[in-house]
């Protein structure tokens, strides 16, 4: 899993892929917004590209010409073969108990948990990030909106209906 890094601070909060530059993510969020449109008719997988549905069409069609030794899964495509030997090649001594995917290491484990877990929530309108960085990008998006302040706790609302309703709550204390 990518992280935030110096190098790369613009995070995915769908993928975590990390970008050095904001247009990078901004550009990688658009692949996101047209996930699985591209649907296998033999088993309604959905894929983002069109070449990817093509590939995995292939593991329907075609015998798998390339098998793996260790644990008899076939594939159709050598490089596929190729990646998928690398899971054998490190012992997974941790198991996220969530998901099931394993870790070399417990602060791999540890690290992957928070994507399990939305802790940083936006104030403004409830979104919730399992990175912070994800919620200081996602805030930008907010920048344009006015807002409306309560001057009783400075709490933000987005609607100035919503700050009215609020200022009810402290008539009450």
């Amino acid at each position: 899993m990518l992280m935030h890094t110096p190098e790369k601070p613009y995070v995915c909060e769908i993928c975590s892929k990390g970008f050095a530059q904001k247009i990078s993510l901004q550009k990688h969020l658009e692949i996101h917004a047209k996930e699985n449109t591209e649907i296998c008719e033999i088993c309604s997988k959905g894929f983002s590209l069109k070449g990817n549905l093509k590939k995995h069409i292939l593991t329907h069609t075609l015998e798998y010409a390339f098998e793996c030794e260790i644990c008899g899964k076939g594939f159709a495509q050598k490089i596929t073969l190729e990646k998928h030997l690398l899971t054998h090649s490190k012992e997974k001594a941790e198991v996220c108990e969530i998901c099931g995917q394993g870790f070399d290491k417990l602060n791999n484990l540890q690290k992957h948990l928070m994507s399990h877990t939305k802790t940083h929530v936006c104030k403004i309108c409830d979104k919730a990030f399992s990175q912070r960085c994800g919620l200081k990008y996602h805030l930008e998006t907010h920048k344009k909106e006015k807002f409306y302040v309560c001057k009783i706790c400075t709490e933000v609302f987005s609607v100035k209906s919503h700050l009215e309703k609020h200022l009810l709550t402290h008539e009450a204390e």
